[in-house]
């Protein structure tokens, strides 16, 4: 029997702030259901990267997928975390550590010069 599979899923999400960049990491506040820019911030779960731009009160997509993320300077991710869970720096890199609010970006496939890889989001 073949498993129905979906490689990455989409979500509309209403933005309760402005994001003016694409290919960003994007979270829903638990606290009002809007979604924000990734951050070590309180009562954030991350959805998916952007795939559009727009204000506060706007709905955008945000997609789950693998995605190439920076890698934190002070606390790289390195081999030794494939499969493991790596953590919200900012909107755009991702660290070993997990912060002061622990906000999970997603699982570590691969560590790359250029970056990670992260699967991240709802799939």
């Amino acid at each position: 029997m073949d498993t129905p599979k979906v490689l990455s899923a989409t979500a509309r999400v209403t933005l309760g702030e402005a994001v003016s960049e694409k290919g960003v990491l994007i979270a829903i506040k638990t606290t009002d259901a809007k979604a924000y820019k990734a951050a070590d911030a309180a009562n954030l779960r991350v959805i998916g990267i952007t795939e559009d731009v727009g204000d506060a009160g706007d709905k955008i997509v945000a997609q789950s997928g693998i995605y190439l993320l920076e890698n934190d300077s002070v606390s790289a991710v390195t081999q030794a975390h494939i499969g493991a869970n790596c953590y919200v720096k900012n909107e755009k890199t991702v660290s070993s550590a997990s912060g002061t609010n622990s906000i999970v970006a997603g699982k570590v496939v691969d560590v790359v010069s250029q970056g990670v890889w992260v699967a991240v989001g709802i799939v």
